[in-house]
Parts: structure tokens; sequence; C-alpha cells
């Protein structure tokens, strides 16, 4: 019989990594201090032992997600010729999957797709997967096609636009203790219990770049250290008992006003950091809003007994889904007609000014079913899957038949994008236990197809 290993998700800062240890398949994401990128934060895959290789930074996921749309590029000018009729100018390009060369096809390797719906005009649906991790898609628009020669040449014109939709899970954070919300004027305490055996902790302070806090921390043993706000670089290292902590000092970044503090835990001695009740005290230097959101890694990240004691449910949504322009899809129980409690939240109030999304914006959009979903294994037949990874998919699905209905079938060739968005939200039903919409759990509600294409939508 083969060798048969678990592809498994690596996160961690990147001097953490070794990539002789690292398998074929397996995805990386550098959580920080990334030389080559200028967050120092990337996404990484292994195709064979010692060949890492880098997909995208985080800088290109959010300049590609909220982008909206993908556009081809123009197609190039033809040659001069002495005198004549102009030539005849280049046809609309397309491309297929199959037509593309083998470093585009390389370049799509490792993206963690769960759905794609395209019909020969090119139209695109992506559902890309939350799962654990920072999931990216590598989508490359159409070319125009070159001009034909002629003894006066023209210009080809520009290749389609991407008439796309993109729908992402919110995330399985909901009911986890991996975040907490305060305001430093009501909340300027907040314990975080570790469990035993954690080698590595990260965790994320956003705060109002405007506001300026004096942070305290304080070890399960009672020792204490003031972590410096002022320091030139903007990191440095203390020591905490038998823990070694890691301060970056984050500044706000061309597409981001909030300040990130980021504090990597690592053990000093042994091999394991200080288990028990870490206390971060929080306290007003300058208040101009006053609000922090402080998270830990998602998922499988940490242990099962590592958390916040008075953790947020709200603002739970994993990167992409805090994307504006994408669909943000969680997950309702079918069977109860209720809200999945895993399922991530959007905002805890409707000022908020700071944190992974715009404020204003409504997160999730909807939801679909995602509890015991039916899905297919690799052996042949069917298993129960739970999460907002498997409600994601069926709201692409919506989403292809909509614009199938309009784009292909010729009643609408504009829907597509946020448009597509707003039909999805205005079909959606309500769900039991909800009374308002929409709201920082379901959206505009649950998923229905039929009453979200325009023709059964009367104004």
């Amino acid at each position: 019989m083969a060798d048969t290993y678990t592809i498994q998700f690596r996160r961690g800062m990147y001097a953490d990594f070794d990539t002789s240890k690292i398998r074929p398949g397996e995805p990386v994401a550098i959580l920080g201090n990334d030389p080559s990128v200028p967050s120092g934060k990337a996404l990484y895959i292994a195709f064979a032992a010692n060949d890492v290789r880098r997909l995208c930074s985080i800088e290109d996921i959010s300049e590609m997600v909220n982008a909206g749309e993908f556009v081809g590029p123009q197609g190039p000018k033809g040659e001069k010729g002495d005198k004549g009729d102009p030539g005849e100018k280049g046809v609309d390009g397309t491309v297929a999957f199959e037509s593309l060369t083998p470093e585009q096809k390389e370049s799509l390797r490792g993206a963690s797709i769960t759905a794609v719906s395209i019909d020969v005009d090119g139209n695109l649906t992506i559902t890309f997967s939350d799962g654990d991790s920072e999931n990216v898609g590598n989508i490359m628009g159409p070319q125009g096609v070159q001009g034909q020669k002629g003894e006066k040449g023209d210009v080809g014109p520009q290749g389609p636009v991407g008439r796309t939709v993109i729908c992402v899970g919110s995330g399985n954070e909901g009911a986890a203790r991996g975040h907490f919300a305060g305001n430093i004027t009501r909340d300027g305490r907040v314990e975080l219990a570790v469990g035993n055996y954690e080698r590595n902790l990260n965790i994320q302070l956003w705060k109002n770049y405007s506001d300026v806090f004096r942070i305290r921390l304080q070890a399960p043993g009672g020792e204490k250290a003031e972590l410096s706000t002022n320091i030139q670089g903007g990191k440095y290292t203390l020591e905490l008992e038998q823990t070694r902590i890691l301060v970056y000092l984050g500044e706000p970044l061309p597409y981001a006003v909030a300040q990130e503090i980021y504090l990597d835990m690592i053990p000093a001695e042994g091999s394991y950091i200080n288990a028990g009740i870490w206390t971060i005290r929080l306290e007003p230097v300058v208040t101009v809003t006053g609000q922090y959101y402080l998270y830990l890694p998602a998922g499988s990240g940490i242990g099962e007994s590592t958390g916040f004691y008075r953790a947020t449910p709200q603002v739970t949504l994993t990167i992409p889904s805090t994307a504006a322009k994408v669909i943000t899809v969680g997950a309702y129980d079918q069977v109860y007609d209720t809200y999945a409690d895993f399922s991530g939240r959007g905002y805890a109030d409707s000022t908020r000014t700071i944190g992974v999304a715009a404020a204003g914006l409504t997160k999730p959009d909807l939801v679909a079913p995602g509890v015991n979903i039916q899905a297919p294994n690799v052996y042949g037949s069917f298993t129960p899957v739970t999460g907002t990874s498997f409600a994601a998919p069926i709201v692409s699905g919506a989403a292809a038949l909509l614009m199938e209905w309009g784009i292909v079938q010729g009643n609408d060739p504009f829907l597509y994008g946020e448009k597509v968005k707003a039909c999805l939200r205005k079909g959606a039903r309500p769900l039991r236990g909800e009374t308002e919409y929409p709201n920082d759990r379901v959206g505009y509600g649950k998923l229905c197809v039929a009453d979200s294409f325009p023709e059964n939508q009367h104004n």
C-alpha cells in the first residue's frame, strides 16, 4: 500500500518554518516578518521537499478581492504601413483553461477554490473556501487579440470585462473563544486562558491609529511587563517567566487605516509557553474612539483550552469574507431553520470605526444550509459535513443560475457583481428567532433562489 499522510495547514512566523519538513501539497501561511513583502504576511505552498513557493501576499489578496472586476489587457498595436486602408480590428479574445500556458496553469496551483462555474462567454462564478486560513483565488482576465497587420495598422480592442461573482464563507469562529471586542473606557482588562502544550501563540490587537494605549501584560505566575509603543523599527523582544514575546508595532497601510499590534509568544525555555491565565491591561493615554479588537489564530491553530474568558461572538468573520465586494455567506441549520452558532458574525455595532472590514457594510450578506450537508467523499459515497465552506458553494450555484438567466439567455446582460448580491439579498427569507434584518448573524436572511430572480421580484 502506498504511503499516505494528512495534508495540514501550517501557519506561523517566517523564521519558524523549515522547508525540508513541509510536505508536498501543504499550504503555509506566513503571519509576519516575511522580508519579501511589505506587510510581512504571505501564503506559500510546497510542491516538493525543499520546494516551497509563494502564491501571494496579503496585499495581493486585498487588491484582488476588493477590485470587484477583472479586466483583460488591451491588444497590442499593429505595425504601421506606408499608406492604405485601415486593417481590420482584432476580435474580442476569450481564453479557456485548456489554452493557458504551463506557466499560467502553474500560477493557479494551490489556490483553495471550492466551486467554479464558467460559460462560453468567459463569465465566472467562483467560491473561495474560508476553512482556517487566508485563501486566495488567482484569476486571469481574457486578453484582447492583436490587431491584424495591414498597410495602416489599428489597435486591437480591449478584452471583455470579467463579469464575476465571488462568494466567500464567513468562517466558523462564531462560537469559538478567539475574539474579544471592547472599549477602553469600559473594558480595560482582558483575561486570556492558555492551555497546556501550546508551542506558540499569536495575538493581534487592532485599534484606531489616533488612540494611544498603555499596554501591560501579566503572566500566569504574576510577572508583569509594560509594552513600549515608541521603539525604533517597531519591533522588539521581552520575556515573562518561561515565555519570550516578540512585539511588532504596526502602522497604517495604503489599504488600511487601523493600527495592528502583533504579539508572538514562543517558549524561552523548554518546548511550551506558560499555561494559565494571561492578563492584558489597556489604559488610555489619548482616547478618540477607544475601540479595540483582539484576535487569536482561527480554527486548529490553537488548542481547545485556549481562548478569551469573555469572548465576543461579533466581528468573527474570517478573511477574505471581510472584503466589501464579495458575497459573504454564513450558515444556518436547515433542520431547525435557525442560525448555526459557529457561523462567523458581522459587526458588534453600526458605528464601528476599525477592524478587518469597513464600517457601515452588512456582513454576512445572507446564509445558506451549512449543517450536516451530504458531500461526496474519496470512497465514492457521501459524508455529512458542516461549516460555512459548504454553505458558500450553494450560494455560488444560485449566483451562477442568475447569471445564466441574465447574461447567457439574454434577459439582463448586467446581472453580475453587486447586482447579483442585491438580488440575493432581496430574495432572502426570514429565519426562526431572527426579528431584525439585516443583522450580524444572518444578514438579510436565508437563501431563496426562486425569489432571487429579478422576474420574481416586484418593487
